[in-house]
């Protein structure tokens, strides 16, 4: 991978000079020229028919956004970075941004990383988060590492980009910052390929809404909300007075079974 764009929203008083800033932008830049895919292959290389995945379906996200995230996380991880961590929190703080992707801790001194393959909603709370965090001084320096446009839309929909924030530079410039660093990078892949295949995207099972339930949580009490695809079979049923569960087998390895029969995949159990 590649950084395409750089800009340093906040470089004010001695920080930027020090050897802690100076320390974390090395292991950031060498984190993001070190992932790739295929893995091994030394490039980051995307695939540019995303209406087809591995197994020749139509799939509009043929490239996924892990393979992407996790080997730079990975990395700083090696370097001495904490993961998923916050820095201590000013006496008496109670509540919290939510943890950074990267944290580097150099003598009570931090910086903050996030690697963002969200939304454009999720980048604005990413680079939020950094800046309430320098503005109260529990970080001194920071990093929000997001796409380009051009490689944004290969991944999947909606997925910020470093033009989309582009326009809000300005306005985070302005915070009053006495000392301390914010950059944000934007990369890039180094070229497309269409025999370059990302991991299946496999279905999480979990509960869902509707009384879809994964092995674990076989039974749901009813007092639900029954979705569109049951709501026909369960419509006599008065759930106020009469309560039920609703199961739905389903296969660990393949997701939740499809609402094709319904009625001979779904077992109704009266307490």
């Amino acid at each position: 991978m590649r950084i395409a764009e750089q800009i340093d929203i906040i470089s004010e008083g001695s920080f930027p000079g020090s050897s802690v800033w100076r320390r974390a932008v090395v292991d950031v830049e060498a984190a993001i020229k070190l992932v790739d895919w295929p893995h091994g292959s030394g490039s980051f290389t995307l695939n540019p028919n995303p209406s087809v995945n591995r197994k020749g379906k139509p799939d509009r996200h043929a490239n996924g956004v892990l393979p992407i995230k996790l080997p730079i996380v990975a990395e700083l991880r090696k370097r001495g970075w904490a993961t998923e961590a916050l820095p201590p929190l000013p006496p008496g703080e109670l509540l919290t941004t939510g943890d950074l992707d990267g944290l580097l801790n150099i003598d009570d001194e931090f910086v903050g990383f996030e690697w963002e393959t969200g939304n454009v909603s999720s980048s604005h709370r990413a680079i939020s988060k950094l800046l309430d965090a320098i503005c109260r001084e529990t970080i001194t320096g920071g990093f929000l590492v997001l796409p380009i446009r051009e490689t944004s839309r290969f991944l999947t929909d909606r997925i910020g980009n470093y033009e989309e924030l582009a326009p809000y530079f300005r306005f985070w410039a302005r915070y009053p910052v006495s000392n301390g660093a914010l950059r944000i990078y934007g990369v890039s892949h180094d070229k497309l390929d269409e025999s370059a295949l990302y991991p299946e995207r496999r279905q999480r099972p979990g509960v869902r809404l509707g009384g879809l339930l994964n092995p674990i949580a076989r039974v749901m009490v009813a007092h639900l909300t029954v979705s569109k695809a049951l709501h026909d079979h369960v419509t006599t049923l008065d759930l106020a007075t009469e309560p039920v569960a609703i199961v739905m087998l389903c296969d660990v390895e393949r997701g939740p079974a499809p609402a094709k029969g319904v009625k001979d995949q779904i077992a109704l159990y009266r307490r």
